[in-house]
């Protein structure tokens, strides 16, 4: 019994833990990145490389290209 459950939580360490849904969105440190369909993720936009000084940051909002929801690059507008 010991033994198969040592096998039961060896199986589940080795599940890989940075897994993710696809087309999810998240911020890694000043990064917007998306979830591929292979379930790892991918680099959308350095947030620290763009020609104005943007944020990583969530957005829920409407546009001109409709609704849009995630984490991106946004203007750093000093907190205002």
């Amino acid at each position: 019994m010991k033994n198969i459950l040592l096998l039961i939580i060896t199986l589940f360490s080795c599940t890989p833990k940075n897994e993710c849904v696809p087309q999810n969105t998240r911020c890694l440190g000043n990064q917007s990145q998306i979830c591929n369909l292979d379930k790892s993720w991918q680099l959308i936009t350095d947030c620290n490389k763009t020609n104005i000084k943007t944020v990583c940051q969530y957005i829920d909002e409407q546009n001109e290209d409709g609704h849009v929801t995630g984490y991106t690059c946004v203007k750093n507008d000093g907190g205002k």
